[in-house]
């Protein structure tokens, strides 16, 4: 389970997710923001990240669209929030705010999308993938529950997705593997959203 400090590090990033995704809203303009964030964070602790060495990925979770979703004027404020969201945290301190940079895009260095996909997929610890895996999975769901084109929509979005699934499980630092029924859990998931894509659609 997650140790005391682990905890408040989630809670308070929970805190400041909520701040500043506070008045956002999801594509459909109905669900408020913040819905997205805590269903990552709900995801990564079904994983087992609750229970291990990387909790911390889950105060990631909470805060992985922050930087994204802030106007460029303000986002330096939320910087700060983060670091002091996590200065309770053990060891290297900038980790989390390091992996909230990384998952987010900056469309002037990345216009084309695959370059980003690939560039996270190469460079994210596995902690850090997962939640990114796992980001996409919920974006994948939302996908399927709009009117329309939602289903071709979620079935492209989550193929842009293969360089992360890739690269789940290749790394040569015994730090950064993640515990096998963790991986597990993860594969499992990718495969179950396999199947809901194949299935969406089809009449009964």
């Amino acid at each position: 389970m997650l140790t005391p400090t682990e905890t408040d590090v989630v809670t308070n990033m929970e805190r400041t997710a909520r701040k500043w995704h506070k008045g956002q809203f999801r594509k459909d303009g109905k669900t408020p923001y913040i819905e997205h964030p805590k269903t990552v964070a709900t995801l990564m602790d079904e994983w087992g990240f609750g229970l291990g060495r990387d909790g911390w990925a889950v105060a990631v979770a909470w805060g992985h669209d922050i930087i994204e979703e802030t106007p460029p004027e303000r986002r330096e404020e939320a910087e700060r929030d983060i670091r002091r969201s996590v200065c309770g945290l053990h060891g290297d301190k900038e980790k989390v705010l390091d992996a909230i940079r990384l998952l987010s895009r900056d469309k002037d260095v990345f216009s084309v999308k695959a370059d980003y996909i690939r560039h996270v997929a190469e460079n994210a610890s596995q902690p850090v993938l997962a939640v990114k895996i796992a980001d996409r999975i919920c974006n994948t769901r939302d996908f399927l529950k709009l009117e329309g084109a939602g289903i071709e929509k979620a079935r492209n979005y989550f193929a842009e997705g293969e360089p992360l699934f890739e690269h789940l499980g290749r790394t040569n630092n015994p730090y950064q593997r993640l515990p096998k029924g963790v991986e597990d859990n993860i594969r499992a998931e990718i495969e179950t959203m396999r199947t809901e894509l194949d299935s969406a659609g089809a009449k009964p």
